[in-house]
């Protein structure tokens, strides 16, 4: 059963796997070594000389990292829910400083079995090839001395949850949560605009030591970690780690160069048009969230029930199987979806591999940027959902690549769908689309702006603070539109980056977002001519999960892997059409 091809349409039916362990009992303790330990040793004792017993040992081993993976997954998705939950964050560092190092060296024993053994090399080379492929990758990058190292490294990070999320904001004698004061900047007073964004400004730079000391260590730790393994700095080390087979540091820089001559001067042009409706003699940081007119603030929801409802309808009137992913996820509690205090900042979807149903957390504030996030991490759970029919958890592990495509082109396809969910007015929906559009524009260079610095960042391990700073503002400004001014900003310049937690908790996990754009505009270009058929390939797509390269899933989605600057100029130029028929209003 386990090694049948599946048909395309078994593995794009909507189901909800049931948990049933045949190796583990259901009531293991999964942060018990005592209970643990045997475990491992059942699976690195076996005797696997026949091809049955070896497919036997196969599904056993995968029941248990599956089991194992799900139960990690909910301390973290704990954590991120109630940072000032003690037990949660002790229950963090407990699995990840105590049982984390004892079982490493002890999955890289079992995948040493795996591929040492004669019956890997035959299986079928299509579904397993990339997953042996990442196997091998990961074995040779495997070092002992970096088994503490890394779950230092894991444990450090988490730490700037447990800052970023006790942030608040001052304001008129009442403390905010930062995306409660954000929502201040809308205000039409520009006076009034200038104070809250001080006060916001004021917040960061109280944590901004804190959060510099544990850059600091985390740099120190990455570098070494990367000396350990071979590598002369942590970018080629995490390049190999993160198994960049289909690109390189090179092609990175290519990318940045073609987002810098195509993108920017786009963004310039939207610039000087909010310029001229303000009246303003330039744009301040405080202005980024007015537009000059006199609409108010597009309000997509009133609280995270009637949320949940108009993201369910909008998912529907796209395609019936997305609605049915993300109502099982609600009937099932499995979203958290509003802002409050305590909760960590972001957004995720959290794939569950042993029940098959994803977690989404995101902190929703009534904004109409709350509904791209919801429909980007629906995006990632309906691909949670597709690949439940892949039997191994080693296939499903997907690339940025390939899974922010699946969220990005979700975002595209629900659009015109906002209106009559979310948004009641032609007009309302006019100045949603144009947000949504504007925005995919303006992120690219934030995108090639963050991996740039991380480019410095990790072939400049031994940096002082200050080369640090004066590195982000070089960077920052040369993917900044020119119409924006930065004097009398004081110190502000060099704390922008402290805000992108991806530098802190998944470094160069980021440069995905903008090929994952760049494929999503290709996928709804090609849905604007045929929805049917681009949904059914976007199916098929994912429903492949990582069992080939990221160059053939995209070309099973029906578009390129591609970031050369003919490419992004040609889907740059799709946009920039897509947005000259929309009426001239600009988004709140």
């Amino acid at each position: 059963m386990y090694f049948r091809k599946r048909s395309k349409e078994e593995m794009i039916t909507f189901r909800v796997p049931v948990v049933e362990r045949s190796f583990l009992s259901s009531d293991i303790v999964l942060n018990d070594w005592e209970q643990l330990e045997p475990i491992f040793k059942d699976l690195l004792n076996r005797n696997i000389d026949q091809e049955e017993s070896f497919h036997q040992w196969m599904r056993d081993d995968n029941e248990f990292q599956c089991a194992l993976q799900e139960y990690i997954r909910w301390i973290m998705i704990h954590s991120s829910c109630d940072t000032e939950n003690k037990e949660h964050q002790e229950a963090q560092a407990y699995f990840f400083k105590e049982l984390k190092p004892k079982m490493d060296p002890l999955f890289q024993e079992l995948s040493e079995k795996f591929l040492a053994s004669p019956f890997t090399e035959k299986l079928d080379e299509q579904q397993f090839g990339m997953m042996i492929k990442r196997l091998r990758n990961k074995q040779s990058l495997f070092r002992e001395e970096n088994i503490d190292l890394i779950a230092e490294e894991t444990v450090l990070s988490r730490k700037y949850h447990e800052i970023s999320g006790r942030m608040t904001v001052r304001w008129e004698k009442e403390d905010l949560s930062m995306h409660e004061a954000m929502l201040l900047l809308q205000n039409s007073d520009r006076g009034y605009r200038k104070e809250v964004w001080t006060a916001i400004q004021a917040s960061w730079r109280k944590s901004r030591e804190e959060l510099e000391d544990l850059f600091d260590k985390l740099i120190s730790l990455r570098h070494q970690i990367a000396l350990n393994a071979g590598f002369e700095n942590f970018r080629d080390y995490k390049f190999a780690d993160l198994g960049r087979f289909d690109y390189s540091a090179e092609d990175c820089f290519e990318m940045h160069h073609a987002i810098e001559k195509q993108i920017l001067p786009l963004i310039d042009q939207f610039k000087k048009d909010k310029l001229e409706r303000l009246g303003y003699d330039t744009l301040k940081p405080w202005d980024s969230m007015v537009d000059g007119t006199d609409h108010e603030p597009l309000r997509p929801f009133e609280d995270e029930k009637d949320f949940i409802k108009k993201s369910i309808d909008c998912l529907r009137r796209t395609d019936d199987y997305f609605a049915k992913c993300l109502e099982t996820m609600a009937n099932m509690d499995r979203l958290d979806l509003v802002a409050r205090k305590g909760k960590a900042p972001g957004g995720y979807n959290m794939s569950l591999p042993e029940s098959g149903v994803p977690f989404v957390f995101m902190n929703a504030n009534n904004h109409i940027r709350n509904v791209k996030t919801m429909v980007h991490e629906a995006g990632h759970a309906v691909h949670s959902f597709l690949v439940n029919s892949i039997p191994f958890e080693g296939q499903r592990s997907l690339t940025s690549e390939i899974a922010e495509l699946a969220a990005m082109s979700m975002e595209l396809f629900t659009l015109e769908n906002w209106k009559d969910t979310f948004f009641e007015t032609e007009d309302e929906m006019q100045r949603a689309k144009k947000y949504q559009l504007k925005n995919i524009l303006e992120m690219l260079p934030w995108i090639a702006t963050i991996d740039a610095f991380q480019h410095w960042l990790y072939t400049n391990p031994t940096h002082s603070r200050s080369e640090r700073a004066e590195a982000w503002k070089k960077v920052n400004l040369r993917f900044s539109s020119s119409v924006f001014d930065w004097e009398g900003t004081g110190d502000f310049q060099e704390m922008i980056w402290l805000r992108q937690l991806h530098l802190f908790l998944v470094p160069f996990y980021y440069i995905e977002y903008g090929m994952a754009q760049l494929g999503a505009v290709a996928m709804w270009r090609n849905y604007l001519n045929a929805p049917e058929k681009t949904i059914e390939e976007y199916k098929t797509a994912l429903s492949l999960g990582y069992t080939v390269p990221i160059k053939e899933i995209y070309e099973a989605a029906g578009i390129k892997f591609d970031f050369s600057e003919s490419y992004i100029k040609e889907l740059s130029d799709f946009l920039g059409n897509q947005l000259s028929t929309i009426s001239e209003l600009e988004p709140a």
